[in-house]
């Protein structure tokens, strides 16, 4: 993805809130998530990514959605901080 999108960017707000509904409100899995269904790397996508979670949060919240355990746009925000510290990493066995 090099070039702004609208109608990805729509989708994939979309496909972030799909997620959020489903119960992941983590942001950095849910960015994991979203590079698997879109087959690609969060490196990829990471000009997007906090616009699709805040975004997609914000909305559902707009819908009388309960998001109080989401990811906060500051949780967010230091999460892209410090991108390249866990961004492509393979996840981590519980």
């Amino acid at each position: 993805m090099t070039k702004f999108d609208p109608e990805t960017f729509s989708d994939n707000v979309q496909l972030a809130g799909f997620h959020m509904e489903a119960g992941q409100r983590n942001f950095m899995e849910l960015v994991r998530i979203i590079a698997a269904d879109l087959d690609t790397s969060m490196t990829a996508l990471r000009p997007y990514l906090r616009a699709w979670f805040n975004g997609a949060r914000d909305a559902l919240e707009d819908f009388g959605i309960d998001v109080s355990d989401a990811s906060s746009a500051d949780e967010v925000a230091a999460a892209m901080r410090c991108f390249a510290m866990w961004a492509d990493q393979p996840v981590e066995a519980e």
